[in-house]
């Protein structure tokens, strides 16, 4: 059974610019990521910056737990 995108999800998805990842040694594609615009790098970076924050007011042993959880 062929699964189809709804028309709104697939033009977006046409107009998503995308970079590929070639492996050095064969030249061929590895993977393909989409490049993310100016403002989603804002937004990561923003939650980034909130992140350290907290983390940063961890003690090393809080750290270490969560570390060893992941």
């Amino acid at each position: 059974m062929e699964k189809r995108m709804p028309s709104r999800r697939k033009s977006r998805a046409a107009k998503r610019r995308t970079f590929d990842v070639i492996n050095p040694a064969t030249g061929k594609a590895l993977a393909s990521y989409p490049i993310a615009t100016a403002p989603q790098v804002r937004a990561k970076v923003e939650a980034a910056r909130d992140a350290f924050r907290s983390w940063s007011r961890l003690d090393p042993k809080e750290r270490a737990a969560y570390l060893l959880r992941f």
